[in-house]
């Protein structure tokens, strides 16, 4: 967060929030700038999930399975389809 520096071989997962429980929807590893990728298609959340428009958050787990951070207290809600770029901010020890 301080150093505003990519670090490389994190774990990012992302979750679809839901109100009995959360389902994992895809998982990526961070690349040596500290960027991941997703891709996933409205079509698989309508299968997998009931959901045409998820409302996602992201954890962020360390080589030894340690999570970092979360992004749950600030969901992105109905995420439609398309290209959606984001920041997220962890301390890192």
């Amino acid at each position: 967060r301080q150093s505003r520096q990519g670090i490389s071989n994190l774990r990012v997962e992302a979750w679809d929030k839901d109100l009995i429980f959360d389902d994992l929807v895809d998982t990526a590893l961070t690349d040596e700038r500290g960027n991941f990728q997703m891709e996933f298609t409205e079509t698989r959340f309508q299968e997998c999930f009931l959901d045409r428009l998820p409302d996602l958050f992201f954890k962020i787990f360390n080589e030894n399975n340690r999570q970092l951070g979360s992004t749950e207290d600030s969901v992105l809600w109905n995420v439609v389809a398309g290209e959606t770029k984001m920041t997220i901010a962890i301390d890192f020890p």
